[in-house]
């Protein structure tokens, strides 16, 4: 039998799942995932992820708006967002903010809508880490060709690194230094597994035992051996595996330090 894991990033009330969820959920638990955390994107799937997490005691939820999904507040008024953020913030199965953060990857090239956009995001960012900061809850990140700027913020809004973890990390060793030694965390999937990811593979072997997690982001991003396949959280596995090999160390002890460092950040 598989060793006991923790995918502390799922999307299981997306609709990839519509037919078959509670099937994924019951076949993650037979294979060795004992906990799953269902990762909010808009006010919608935080309240999914909340209703998943009150049926399924082993199911966690985290809200937040997702700096691709900022449409879904236009017309909305900070005051707004964070007083519906709050509400969604205050079910007990709620562990953590996010995921939020910063995407430049889609932005338009030029440099008004750019630089708008921006803005825009970082305002948000910032509404988060305030929101973070009232409750006392961790921040799940998402951040894709923005790191400078994530780091940044939080750095201004005094935000304590130790609450602090980068999720689906896709960025170089000495980036992933930078985090560790602010006291934050990182969180690796199978992109670890993919042959070209060189950069996360050689942060996956280096980086301290103490200072990462595992997840999925199912329905996203299959592991090498399911590739255009849908993710789901029992192939966690095959990412520990490989982190393993990696690591040159056995899959009992990637899951016994991820756990151990997910149930402390996250308390679970």
């Amino acid at each position: 039998m598989n060793p006991l894991i923790i995918d502390t990033h799922a999307h299981l009330d997306f609709k990839a799942f519509n037919a078959d969820q509670n099937g994924v959920i019951q076949n993650a638990f037979q294979n060795g995932i004992n906990k799953i955390i269902n990762i909010g994107v808009n006010f919608e799937t935080s309240q999914k992820s909340i209703d998943l997490s009150t049926v399924y005691p082993q199911i966690y939820a985290t809200v937040a708006i997702h700096p691709e999904e900022i449409i879904t507040i236009e017309g909305q008024t900070e005051k707004e967002v964070m007083e519906k953020l709050t509400v969604l913030s205050s079910n007990k199965k709620v562990v953590a903010i996010g995921e939020c953060g910063l995407d430049y990857f889609y932005l338009r090239k030029d440099e008004t809508n750019r630089r708008l956009n921006i803005e825009r995001q970082q305002k948000l960012f910032a509404l988060h880490i305030k929101l973070a900061k009232n409750l006392n809850l961790p921040l799940v990140i998402h951040s894709r060709d923005a790191f400078t700027d994530v780091v940044n913020l939080l750095t201004e809004h005094k935000f304590p690194f130790s609450k602090v973890v980068f999720h689906s990390w896709s960025y170089n060793f000495k980036k992933a230094q930078q985090v560790i030694e602010k006291g934050g965390f990182i969180s690796l999937n199978a992109i670890a597994t993919y042959p070209n990811a060189k950069e996360v593979q050689e942060t996956a072997a280096k980086i301290d035992e103490k200072s990462f997690f595992l997840e999925t982001d199912c329905p996203f991003l299959p592991p090498q051996s399911k590739r255009g396949q849908r993710n789901e959280p029992s192939n966690v596995i095959e990412t520990a595996s490989k982190i393993a090999e990696l690591r040159r160390t056995t899959l009992e002890q990637i899951a016994t330090n991820t756990t151990y460092n997910a149930t402390n950040f996250f308390q679970l």
